[in-house]
Order: structure tokens, then C-alpha cells, then sequence
């Protein structure tokens, strides 16, 4: 921004000779050299969102299964002021700075900002249900967590599946990140149910387990997945975490199904009449402001002359 607001004494033809080779790891295209600061501009903010989110993951892998730590609280913290980051990406022009190959830059599409914000608040909310298992916070109240837990990453998945659509490649990180929500919606939406109806087991309410049970089986696009040799080889710890808690539930829905067509006979219900809770999304925005303002003088529009 330092160099931005100096532009009224620099020449257009000065600023062109400035150059500098981005690596783009979520792209087709690994490297690109644009000679406009703006789309500098750009691809810093992408990557300081991107750091946050790595600074997050080191924060968690410190901490481990200590959920009091003030690593994990900094960790939910990072999460959240990424998304304010990509929230404000998503709002800008960016692709329009990035000039005219600005739109097979998967970095600066506005598709792929609004999945990162989703991503990232789903990630934290995650962090807080997790926490609150823990710490053995209320049945009903977790669960309207963890269904805004499956609410993030229902949005989340849309958005990686819109970002996918709208690119006529296959591009492999984006591919890998969809099929990642994917299974992680899958989780919680299992773990969200397997509570639900382990709830009206405890009401003998038999029959509204097994329509409980009905929803959060396993989907068989998401059982595939599981068994996907190259899933297993982009994330075999995220996979090796989630398997047992389908396999566990699976089995409790299974002898919910059993009990009740040997055992107490009740009508099960539709599962219309058996909603999951209201989500309550807890994880909030940063809001990202920038250091300096923007000078006036400088297009948003242009990639060759920085200077109106």
C-alpha cells in the first residue's frame, strides 16, 4: 500500500518494469508474471487469507486435544479473521485487476472467495463443537451447534461445487477441497442425527430414532469417497478420523431399525416431522479493513497503466 499511494511520483513506464513471478498452487497454471501492482495487491490478500488459515492449523497441531489451550482460542480466532479476509476479496474487483487473465485465475474468483468464507467459518464452528463436547455442554444446546455446523458446510460444498462448474478444467486442489466438505458434512450431519436419536431413544420415542437414523445414514456418493484410493492418498488422516464415527453410528441405526420392527412396532415418522434443530452459527466474520485507503488515482480496471 506503501507503493501504492507513492504512484503520483512513479511513471506508468517505471511501473511496468516492475515484475513479480506469483506461485499459484490452487491453479492450472502454477506460475504467472503480471506487471500490474494491482493484481499484486490481489494476490497479497488471497495469501494473507491463506496464512491465517495455515496459522490455524499450526495453532491446533500445538495444542492437541487440549481444547481450554489459548492456542485453540487463537486458532478459532485465525479462522475467523481469514473469512473477514475472503468476505472482503469477495466484495473487490479482484479479477478485474488481475487483468485480462485475471478470470482463469482460480485465486481471483469471486466463486472461490465466498467457498473459502464458508469453509473457514465451518472449520471454527467445528472448533467450537468440539470444545463443547468436551466440556460437556448441554445435549439440546450442542446440538443446535452442530447443526449450524452442517449448515456452513452444506453452503460450504455448494460454493466448491459452483467454483468447480464455473472452470472448464479440472483443477486437482479445488477437486480435493470439495470432496474434503463433502466428507465433512457428512461427519457432522451423521454425528448431529446419531445424537437426535440417541435423544429420543432416551424419550422411548423408538420410532423417531429410526427416522433419525434414516437421515443420518451414509450417503453412497460419500461412501464411495471413503473408498477412493485417491482420496485416501490426499487425506488419510482427515479420513482415518472420520471412519469410526460412521462406523459406529451405522451400527447404532442399523439395531435402532431392528429393535423397533422385532420389538416396539411404532410408525416411523417422516422426516418432515422430524426436523433437525434450528442451527445456531456461532463462528463470525473478522471484518478486514485495509491499512491504507486506496488512492483515488489508481484504476481498479486497468493491468497495463496503474495511473488514470
Amino acid at each position: 500500500m506503501g507503493v501504492l499511494s507513492a504512484l503520483e511520483s512513479i511513471s506508468p513506464d517505471m511501473v511496468k518494469r516492475v515484475k513479480v513471478l506469483w506461485s499459484l498452487p490452487l491453479n492450472a497454471n502454477p506460475n504467472i508474471e503480471v506487471t500490474s501492482l494491482r493484481f499484486d495487491h490481489a494476490m497479497i490478500l488471497v495469501s494473507l487469507g491463506l496464512a491465517h488459515r495455515a496459522r490455524a492449523s499450526e495453532l491446533l497441531r500445538a495444542c492437541g486435544s487440549d481444547v481450554n489451550s489459548d492456542d485453540y482460542k487463537a486458532a478459532s480466532s485465525e479462522l475467523s479473521i481469514a473469512a473477514g479476509i475472503f468476505d472482503y476479496c469477495s466484495k473487490q474487483p479482484l479479477v478485474a485487476w488481475g487483468g485480462i487473465d485475471g478470470g482463469n485465475v482460480v485465486e481471483l474468483s469471486g466463486v472461490f472467495h465466498r467457498a473459502m468464507v464458508e469453509l473457514s467459518l465451518m472449520e471454527a464452528q467445528a472448533l467450537t463443537v468440539r470444545k463443547g463436547i468436551m466440556n460437556g455442554i448441554g445435549l439440546g444446546a450442542m446440538n443446535k451447534v452442530i447443526s449450524g455446523v452442517v449448515d456452513l458446510a452444506e453452503r460450504c460444498k455448494t460454493s466448491f461445487g459452483d467454483l468447480r462448474r464455473s472452470f472448464t478444467w479440472d483443477i486437482p486442489s479445488i477437486t480435493m477441497m470439495h470432496q474434503y466438505v463433502s466428507l465433512f458434512h457428512a461427519c457432522y450431519k451423521t454425528i448431529l442425527f446419531h445424537r437426535l436419536g440417541l435423544e429420543e431413544i432416551d424419550n422411548s420415542e423408538y420410532g423417531k430414532s429410526v427416522c433419525f437414523g434414516k437421515q443420518g445414514s451414509l450417503p453412497s456418493d460419500v461412501g464411495s469417497l471413503l473408498k477412493d484410493k485417491k482420496a485416501l492418498a490426499e487425506m488419510p488422516s482427515f479420513i482415518e478420523l472420520i471412519n469410526p464415527v460412521f462406523d459406529f453410528a451405522s451400527k447404532s441405526f442399523a439395531t435402532w431399525e431392528k429393535d423397533n420392527k422385532n420389538i416396539y412396532y411404532e410408525r416411523v415418522p417422516d422426516a418432515s416431522d422430524c426436523p433437525p434443530p434450528k442451527p445456531a452459527c456461532l463462528a463470525k466474520i473478522t471484518p478486514y479493513q485495509e491499512p491504507f485507503a486506496i488512492p483515488p488515482q489508481i484504476s481498479f480496471q486497468q493491468a497495463s497503466c496503474l495511473v488514470m
